[in-house]
């Protein structure tokens, strides 16, 4: 049963349904890229979430997650690093193998678009662009 109350709100008891099957409980992802969101990735997390970042912000703040991970006696490889770029600038092959040079285990690409047509021309522009089509 969860609960909580404080000085804004008021949660009343209640109960969280179906439970989730995984054991102890599904992984969670820490996003940000202040230090305390990098703590609490550390202290907590199976990965973390980096957004609007180009690869030398990348390189910087996995830099700090590495040392704060370190101090608690947990490799990098204990969580996923996942990051999307910023949306301003174009993802570029070469952008793609500097994120992973930096160990980033997943690059989220942000398509934007009007309508169908141009998000399906985005993707194919996109694919192309990136050697996956």
């Amino acid at each position: 049963m969860s609960t909580y109350r404080c000085e804004f709100y008021e949660l009343p008891p209640c109960r969280q349904l179906p439970k989730p099957l995984q054991k102890p409980h599904p992984p969670v992802h820490f996003g940000g890229e202040s230090d305390a969101a990098l703590r609490r990735a550390a202290d907590l997390g199976q990965g973390w979430y980096g957004f609007n970042l180009d690869p030398d912000g990348a390189a910087e703040r996995l830099s700090r997650l590495d040392q704060l991970l370190a101090s608690r006696g947990r490799p990098r490889s204990t969580m996923s690093v996942n990051i999307t770029p910023p949306w301003t600038r174009p993802v570029t092959r070469d952008v793609i193998d500097r994120f992973e040079s930096l160990g980033v285990d997943q690059v989220i690409v942000t398509v934007l678009s009007a309508t169908r047509d141009e998000l399906l021309d985005a993707l194919d522009h996109h694919s192309a662009a990136l050697g996956t089509a």
